[in-house]
């Protein structure tokens, strides 16, 4: 609502302008009288438009506050959650390089995220949960070699409570196909 000095002196700027334009009007002739209504409608509705567009700008730089903040969050938390991805073991057989070692901890965690998703999807609450904390303590405690061109990862979850110190979690049948690694079986 606009107080009552505002509305006072626009009330004088619009009185103002009428006497303005009525002294016009009378000065031009009957051409003229038209052009200058219409130029006065153009006019009129150019500064309606000025406004909207100024409104709608205005509206513009709020959400900025917004989105950038949400932006940086996003940013904050995708950083947190690599630094919370589990560890991979030290163990593996001595063919496996680097990036296979990247790709197959990759796909541990991969599958417990498709794990927790399918209890949630279920209803199962409390499986949703321990399976969410798992992500980010699992890590790989053994990748054995077959030799018939698959391995055995071992998943584990820290526990200092436990005697062995961990918690078995998942145990994995991984196979290499064109190039990537895939989850032959899960047990």
């Amino acid at each position: 609502m606009t107080s009552p000095q505002r509305s006072g002196s626009r009330q004088f700027r619009l009185a103002a302008k009428e006497g303005v334009r009525r002294d016009l009007l009378r000065m031009l002739g009957a051409i003229g009288r038209r052009y200058f209504i219409s130029t006065l409608v153009a006019t009129m509705e150019q500064e309606q438009l000025s406004s909207e567009t100024a409104r709608r700008r205005r509206g513009l730089s709020r959400l900025r506050f917004v989105w950038i903040p949400l932006v940086a969050l996003a940013v904050v938390l995708f950083i947190l959650w690599h630094a919370l991805l589990p560890s991979r073991s030290n163990s593996l057989p001595g063919s496996i390089t680097e990036r296979d070692r990247k790709e197959i901890a990759a796909l541990c965690r991969q599958h417990t995220m498709r794990f927790a998703a399918g209890k949630l999807r279920s209803g199962e609450f409390g499986w949703f949960a321990r399976s969410v904390r798992v992500l980010f303590e699992q890590k790989i405690d053994r990748l054995i070699d077959d030799h018939d061109g698959t391995y055995r990862a071992y998943v584990v979850v820290c526990d200092p409570r436990d005697p062995d110190g961990f918690v078995p979690w998942y145990r994995h049948q991984l196979t290499r196909t064109n190039g990537h690694w895939t989850i032959l079986r899960s047990y």
